[in-house]
């Protein structure tokens, strides 16, 4: 256990030589005596690593937008089955013409604070995605709909935001924890620019699903380029490169969040020598506000010793 400890402490310290040792004592040693103490050495770990994180986080901050007031809003839903990521898209009517696929956006309404709210708001009328409800800013009147239907709490959403930016729009994905749970009213043709997603299974591919709300289907990313060119897409072109834009959004992130948790469970390792700190938070590395906790708590343990 020591030695694994050894290995640890080196390899995150960055020491591989005396040379590295003696930058290490001459950083945290404060008081000039020449020894560093435990108080000395937590301080030092507090302050290099907290401003390690912080620099981390700003380095991500070019993957992650701030939502913008009186902006319109699309969303790309994905989840994930059997290690394939899917997406969710609509067939819309557009008036005489043939009705074409989209993905899910919305204007701007009086009331909205940001496109945050705009996108939720779109997605719950337009879906009525029942697993929006752990989201920040969702629309109250979803979580009173699941109740009234005695539906089950379907799973928190794994990621939610803004990749991209137009000019008069933000984009946003939103990555559902589970297979996606819809209120039973929109099971029916209750939104009146929606087609019978039915119609149009012979131009999908064939490891499309119809989704169960009405006017819906999911579609494994790595198939959009089978969707038949019979079947006109809204955007064009631009339609697969926006879902693609998302994916890797959603992984550089998830990579970002991966090795911020890593930076403060070695910590944890290091200081503590346990594995029960790192169980508290085990379910907490979701999202960038709850590492930012986890590293508070982290800092408020070592205050405490």
């Amino acid at each position: 256990m020591a030695s694994k400890k050894s290995k640890l402490f080196k390899e995150t310290m960055n020491v591989n030589s005396y040379s590295d040792a003696t930058k290490l004592v001459e950083g945290a040693d404060t008081d000039g005596d020449g020894t560093v103490s435990f108080d000395e050495f937590k301080s030092y770990l507090v302050s290099s690593y907290s401003k390690e994180f912080l620099e981390y986080l700003d380095s991500g901050r070019d993957l992650v937008h701030s939502p913008r007031e009186n902006k319109h809003a699309s969303v790309i839903v994905l989840r994930e089955v059997d290690d394939d990521l899917q997406v969710l898209v609509r067939l819309q009517s557009s008036g005489s013409d043939q009705p074409r696929l989209s993905l899910l956006s919305g204007k701007t309404q009086e009331g909205d604070a940001d496109s945050r709210v705009t996108a939720l708001r779109e997605v719950a009328e337009g879906t009525g995605l029942v697993d929006l409800i752990g989201l920040d800013r969702s629309p109250d009147w979803l979580l009173q709909s699941m109740r009234h239907s005695n539906m089950s709490l379907p799973p928190s959403p794994q990621s939610f935001f803004m990749f991209d930016i137009g000019e008069h729009r933000d984009w946003w994905v939103l990555k559902i924890g589970g297979p996606g749970v819809f209120l039973e009213k929109r099971f029916q043709n209750d939104v009146n620019d929606l087609v019978d997603m039915n119609s149009a299974i012979s131009s999908l591919p064939e490891d499309a699903e119809i989704a169960q709300c009405f006017g819906h289907a999911w579609i494994p990313v790595k198939s959009l380029k089978q969707i038949s060119d019979s079947m006109p897409k809204i955007g064009g072109a631009a339609f697969d490169l926006k879902v693609f834009k998302a994916a890797v959004a959603l992984r550089r992130h998830k990579q970002r969040l991966d090795n911020t948790a890593s930076i403060w469970q070695t910590l944890d390792t290091l200081i503590f020598g346990a594995d029960d700190i790192n169980g508290q938070a085990s379910d907490s590395n979701n999202d960038v506000v709850a590492v930012e906790l986890r590293a508070n708590r982290l800092v408020d343990a070592l205050a405490e010793n």
